[in-house]
């Protein structure tokens, strides 16, 4: 399997990368093929061009040294999406797999910080509406 992943264009830095422990994680699948990551990393490109219909609060967390998702990409989808409710996080030191390192909790804690704020939102909404007894959306 290595031997033919090495031959497809863009793919050397993802089979170098750690790739006995992706085959002992049971979160991956095999099911993917080669060709169908190779297809969808050229499609990152098509995917920035409709983030700017994405309106609902977003969090992206992105590991310095990912080997499979360059961090300008991620930059470029994170800038392109048109809802102000965003934040970016670079965690340095991290590659593609910020939840399942052993060093994870950076990336768990942004996660939960992140969601708490966003309930902390909604509760914050849902009180003003009855004060005043209107509706607000909740994005």
């Amino acid at each position: 399997m290595m031997e033919k992943a090495q031959r497809i264009p863009g793919l050397q830095s993802m089979v170098s990368y750690d790739f006995q422990q992706k085959l002992s994680d049971p979160l991956t699948s095999l099911t993917y093929s080669f060709r169908w990551v190779q297809k969808w990393l050229i499609q990152i490109e098509e995917v920035i061009r409709y983030v700017e219909n994405v309106t609902v609060p977003t969090l992206c967390i992105c590991g310095k040294d990912d080997p499979l998702i360059p961090t300008d990409t991620v930059r470029s989808f994170f800038d392109s999406l048109s809802t102000q409710d965003k934040e970016w996080i670079l965690l340095s030191g991290y590659g593609h797999r910020l939840l399942h390192s052993d060093r994870s909790a950076s990336a768990t804690n942004a996660l939960i910080d992140w969601l708490n704020r966003q309930e902390q939102a909604i509760q914050d909404k849902r009180e003003v509406e009855s004060l005043l007894s209107i509706k607000f959306p909740i994005t």
